[in-house]
């Protein structure tokens, strides 16, 4: 009878292990090594960058000295000629900006799924995500480039990002983050590139499936709910694997508990690391874990700690990129407007230094450039405040324009 047991359970956890290789949650340690065969001095630019995020987490408590960072995204969507299915919607993509930057936040609705011995540990990173609304050449742009290819399904050899290879060239990396979305093979659903590969391949690979999120819901069933992006992004900003990518490795983060190797599915709490020493309680429900999308609801206060060196290190350029600032728009400070708290929980000050006692008017418009709301402002002299409590949680941008002056700012509203 034991033996039967024993066949049983065998049988069960080979489907199991099955079902999960159908696919591959992600390829970019084998993008990792990629790079290490084709460029020389890659691995030694990673091992400089490591050493140099390293010193500053040590070394700088304020890890978010500028408060919330919002990086301009541009997707580039590659469809096949003979499936134009894989053209995503821009409602699916505006869901998977909601879902990184609610998961950035840890705004996310499942985080009142973390295990209690976990929550102190979760972290609001201070990222946050935009659709590009400038290109490169300063022109209006909605952030989405949509092309089609005769390339039936791409890999992790970076034919996805040139034109030449059936796939389309990245945007400057220093001002936009690129993510690719197109058919990949082998059941893989992304792929990042660490910092310090070269400009021209840096950014994000998705599956075309797994773009989404609550609302808009990718097409690949157990990753749909946007979590591939977030996954990958944490390694765009140089996470590792929660696990090391051994048994009992270093991903080099304080206070992500060991892990034996990577979890699928949705584990039980607490699945024990019973080879690790102490037989700690693992960390399935990390980002940058492998279970699926419904089961992955949290970064470290760490986990933001290695980021958000990487954004003030080898990524830094970001912060003064003007990919998220309309065109025809400058920045508010030059023109002594100030607009507080931000994030704002709903009442938005705008101080006008200036007191011309002219009118002014003032749109919100979100992520993707609507018009979400307008207010009028009669007197623009010294402090008005309007009430955005009424909008979803997310990134806006206020334009105030006035017979004197025009002016933006990205706020983050977080109620």
């Amino acid at each position: 009878m034991k033996k039967h047991l024993l066949s049983l359970l065998s049988l069960v956890l080979i489907v199991n292990q099955s079902v999960w290789a159908q696919h591959d949650r992600c390829g970019t340690m084998q993008h990792h090594e990629y790079l290490k065969t084709i460029d020389p001095g890659y691995e030694a630019r990673q091992q400089v960058i490591d050493q140099l995020m390293l010193n500053s987490m040590e070394n700088d408590p304020s890890w978010k000295s500028t408060g919330i960072v919002t990086i301009p995204v541009v997707f580039h969507v590659l469809y096949s000629t003979n499936n134009t299915t894989q053209n995503i919607s821009n409602a699916r993509i505006q869901a998977q900006l909601n879902v990184l930057n609610n998961d950035y936040a840890a705004t996310n609705a499942d985080t009142n799924l973390i295990p209690t011995v976990f929550k102190s540990l979760k972290a609001n990173t201070g990222i946050q995500f935009c659709l590009a609304q400038r290109d490169p050449q300063g022109n209006v742009t909605d952030g989405i480039i949509r092309k089609q290819t005769t390339v039936t399904s791409f890999s992790t050899n970076n034919a996805i990002k040139f034109n030449a290879q059936g796939g389309d060239d990245a945007w400057p990396a220093t001002q936009y983050l690129n993510i690719w979305v197109g058919n990949l093979g082998g059941g893989l659903l992304g792929y990042a590139q660490f910092p310090g590969g070269a400009a021209a391949t840096d950014g994000v690979v998705l599956l075309n499936g797994s773009v989404g999120g609550p609302g808009a819901l990718g097409t690949t069933s157990s990753y749909n709910r946007g979590r591939t992006a977030t996954h990958e992004i944490g390694h765009w900003l140089n996470l590792r694997h929660i696990w090391g990518d051994s048994n009992c490795g270093n991903d080099f983060v304080s206070d992500t508990p060991l892990h034996t190797t990577a979890n699928y599915g949705c584990p039980a709490f607490p699945t024990l690391a019973t080879s690790c020493s102490g037989s700690p309680q693992m960390m399935t429900m990390n980002y940058m874990d492998y279970t699926n999308d419904a089961c992955m609801y949290m970064f470290t206060e760490g986990q933001g700690i290695r980021m958000n060196s990487c954004l003030t290190s080898t990524r830094a350029a970001l912060s003064s990129s003007l990919g998220c600032v309309p065109v025809g728009l400058s920045e508010p400070q030059d023109l002594g407007i100030f607009i507080y708290p931000n994030p704002t929980d709903g009442i938005l000050n705008i101080d006008n230094l200036y007191n011309y006692g002219e009118s002014a008017t003032v749109r919100v418009l979100n992520s993707v450039g609507q018009v979400v709301a307008i207010h009028q402002i009669n007197d623009f002299s010294g402090t008005n405040s309007i009430d955005l409590s009424s909008l979803k949680n997310g990134i806006y941008m206020i334009e105030i324009s006035s017979d004197r002056k025009m002016a933006v700012e990205r706020i983050v509203l977080n109620k």
